[in-house]
């Protein structure tokens, strides 16, 4: 029996800053990464796989799980749920397998509290010009969808946040300038081997099941 718990790693930072492409690159290095998939009420967009990309559920059933205190995290994004189970971290790093987990930034910030020993990721944007027209190209409906996005994700200022939610040697500030997100994501599985020294475990070899098992997330969840 592994007695080795796995390390969550909490992903974060503003909208259109390129967290799924750095997470995809994590996973795509390393097989002894597992990928939290977190409960949503929003629809599931084309290519999408329910349990996969998502656990896709109602706002009648996301309220129950609330009332049944089911979640690690969770908050309302562009007027959708998004969500951390308790179940979806525990089942991974129990049997000593490490774990993404990319969340929204209100969703980090309660994760500070309730899952105190994991390794925190913000990942920063170049500047704040660069993420307003990242986000600006991104929005599916209207510009004003974009423009309430960036309000929300760019008040107080990344930085500031940045060092907020940043305030523990468990934690890694990325900037996703210089040679862009492709650069940022090249380099950022050396964190995983970093807090996998400082904390002298090393995880399990996975089954060739497991490493099947344990991708998450599907094409359209990465262009997303």
């Amino acid at each position: 029996m592994n007695a080795r718990r796995g390390i969550p790693f909490v992903v974060s930072g503003p909208s259109g800053v390129g967290k799924s492409t750095i997470v995809r690159r994590v996973l795509q290095a390393d097989p002894n990464v597992h990928f939290s998939v977190s409960h949503t009420t929003r629809r599931p967009r084309e290519g999408e796989v329910d349990g996969v990309d998502y656990s896709f559920v109602d706002e009648a059933e996301f309220r129950r799980l609330i009332e049944q205190n089911a979640f690690l995290e969770y908050a309302v994004y562009q007027n959708h749920f998004y969500g951390t189970s308790r179940t979806a971290v525990e089942g991974p790093t129990a049997r000593g397998f490490d774990l993404i987990l990319e969340v929204e930034m209100q969703g980090a910030e309660q994760l500070q509290v309730r899952l105190p020993h994991a390794v925190r990721v913000f990942i920063e944007p170049p500047s704040m010009q660069v993420l307003e027209a990242r986000l600006r190209d991104r929005a599916s409906s209207t510009t004003a969808a974009a423009t309430s996005s960036f309000a929300r994700t760019a008040r107080p200022p990344c930085t500031a946040r940045c060092a907020r939610w940043c305030g523990s040697r468990s934690c890694a500030a990325v900037c996703s300038a210089g040679g862009g997100r492709r650069s940022t994501a090249r380099s950022s599985p050396g964190i995983v081997r970093a807090s996998r020294r400082r904390r002298g475990s090393r995880p399990p070899r996975p089954t060739p099941m497991q490493d099947h098992g344990r991708r998450g997330m599907t094409l359209a969840r990465l262009a997303g």
